[in-house]
């Protein structure tokens, strides 16, 4: 008999079973902690066999289909490779003569300072043109070995020529060259950097393996450019040149040079006595009065120490395009003479004593100015420099008496500055100078790129001097610790602000290179470190700039190795 409750009778095995309401009316998953039975074990491992079954076979085609796109892989790179090579015999480059591709690599040689030997490693038919090239041979460097290049030239560089360190190099390039002119330079150091780096310089070594290989390039060689000026000549005098050194140049052909650079007065005076037409000329200052064709000098570099009033030759010059003075006159020389120099476009004064000033040259393009401004004594007269567009003053820019306030340059593009070590209240009264707020903007310098090096400024009182900035595209703000709060003096934030209140309103371009010299640990906008803090408030800076519709193309901000750049518009 059955009980009402299934507690008595036989209704099947239901001792496994566990009935829960709550759980079959959410239908909620159970976890199943009970025992299973056998029926349930037997299904089971069946699906278990089937299914790893299955994934040996879904296996074994993975890696089929794997090995068939590699295959794939490799006949499309090959096919590639064969497309590439089909297009080579038919490009442009192939119907071009060799004659004239050895003319684009001598352009490209004398146009990018590379040498040949590059080119030559590139293709076949660049190569065939490099040897046809002549011109992209003849300007050879000899040397000892193990040589560097000089980066601390004064012109700033030069083009790198064949370096012959070793006689199969300088006998291969010989040959190349033929009966052409030779541009030729001489150099008896190992080492390009200069002797306060540490470097020990076996001259003796030196000067015996440059004069062995000096000795084998032809007697009857044309000269076209010569560079014999030894980086050691502040330590060693002309003297210091062997005697058979200078003999083994002396059955060179000088009557076509263009170019020397020396301080040997016998290679000057041959050169002025075989009537070479000299336009390049880099000599000492007291050979100035052997020069006897002056006219023909469109470049000329002055060097050692003299006496300013040998200066007055340079008058002689009337055709000098190029100007490099490396003064070093006493201070108690007498006042420099004027030098009219009518042609001159390009003028370098350097060295470490008097200034020489001033110097007529109303078509001055580019002026470079490397020197302390010691003991000068200015009448006040404004210098006026109607064609100027380039303006580098590489130290002590902003002085107690700052020689920038003499300048007038209304067609200046570009005004590179650099300080170092000046106090901020210094700095600032300088500026002030410079920039008075009373002038007229065409009455200062007013250029389109200015360039701030490690000046030392306060940039909360820098607004009295940014009002006079109307043509300023690009802000160099370099090697500085310029601190967040720069962003609101060139664009305040209050709510009020007008375009008239935004200084240098044609501002394009404003890069910032953050100089920090002791590491400390940064809290928000700090100087000289580039946190989320000082990024945010430059990108307001932005924003702000744009909406009164004044944007900047790009704002980049630099702290040692890290770099960001934002887009402005």
């Amino acid at each position: 008999m059955e009980s009402p409750n299934g507690s008595q009778g036989g209704g099947g095995d239901t001792g496994n079973e566990v009935f829960d309401p709550i759980l079959e009316t959410s239908r909620a998953p159970v976890l199943h902690v009970a025992r299973p039975g056998a029926q349930e074990v037997r299904t089971k491992t069946l699906q278990l066999a089937r299914a790893t079954e299955e994934c040996q076979i879904i296996e074994k085609e993975l890696h089929r289909l794997q090995n068939h796109v590699a295959h794939i892989q490799r006949l499309f790179d090959a096919k590639k490779r064969e497309i590439f090579e089909l297009s080579s015999c038919i490009a442009p480059i192939r119907r071009i003569p060799l004659e004239i591709l050895s003319m684009i690599v001598c352009l490209h040689v004398h146009a990018n300072r590379q040498s040949v030997w590059v080119l030559m490693q590139t293709s076949r038919a660049w190569r065939a043109a490099s040897l046809l090239a002549g011109d992209a041979w003849n300007s050879i460097v000899i040397c000892p070995p193990h040589f560097t290049w000089d980066d601390t030239r004064p012109d700033g560089g030069e083009e790198p020529g064949i370096i012959c360190s070793s006689k199969e190099r300088l006998l291969y390039t010989l040959n190349r060259i033929g009966s052409k002119a030779l541009d030729i330079e001489i150099s008896f150091q190992s080492k390009g950097k200069s002797p306060k780096c540490g470097y020990v310089y076996g001259l003796t070594g030196n000067e015996q393996h440059v004069l062995n290989l000096v000795r084998l390039v032809p007697s009857s060689v044309r000269i076209r450019r010569l560079r014999l000026k030894d980086r050691l000549r502040k330590w060693f005098s002309d003297s210091n040149i062997p005697e058979s050194f200078s003999q083994s140049f002396q059955s060179w052909d000088l009557s076509n040079l263009e170019r020397l650079d020396t301080w040997n007065h016998t290679l000057i005076e041959r050169a002025i006595r075989e009537k070479a037409r000299i336009h390049d000329l880099g000599i000492p200052y007291q050979m100035l009065t052997k020069v006897d064709a002056p006219r023909l000098v469109r470049h000329l570099n002055l060097w050692d120490h003299s006496g300013s009033q040998e200066l007055s030759r340079l008058d002689k010059f009337t055709n000098l395009v190029s100007l490099r003075l490396n003064s070093s006159f006493p201070y108690n020389d007498p006042p420099s003479p004027t030098i009219s120099v009518p042609h001159l476009q390009d003028l370098t004064l350097e060295g470490t004593r008097r200034l020489l000033w001033p110097i007529m040259c109303f078509n001055l393009r580019r002026l470079d100015l490397k020197q302390r401004v010691i003991g000068y004594s200015h009448t006040g007269d404004i210098i006026h420099l109607p064609q100027l567009k380039e303006f580098f003053y590489r130290r002590d820019a902003f002085s107690e008496a700052p020689f920038l306030q003499y300048f007038k340059a209304p067609a200046l593009e570009v005004l590179d500055t650099t300080d170092e070590g000046r106090s901020p209240q210094t700095t600032m009264r300088a500026m002030e100078l410079i920039w008075p707020p009373s002038l007229q903007p065409a009455t200062y310098l007013d250029p389109t790129i200015l360039k701030l090096r490690h000046v030392s400024i306060n940039f909360k009182l820098l607004h009295y001097v940014l009002h006079s900035f109307t043509r300023c595209i690009e802000l160099h703000l370099l090697r500085m610790r310029v601190p967040v709060e720069f962003f609101e003096v060139l664009c305040p934030s209050r709510p009020n602000a007008k375009k008239r209140d935004v200084y240098i309103p044609s501002l394009k371009v404003l890069v910032i290179d953050l100089y920090q010299k002791k590491q400390r640990k940064s809290t928000g906008g700090e100087v000289g470190r580039i946190d989320e803090t000082y990024l945010d408030a430059a990108r307001r800076f932005l924003q702000r700039r744009k909406d009164m519709s004044l944007p900047l193309h790009i704002l980049s901000i630099s702290h040692c190795d890290v770099k960001k750049q934002l887009v402005g518009s």
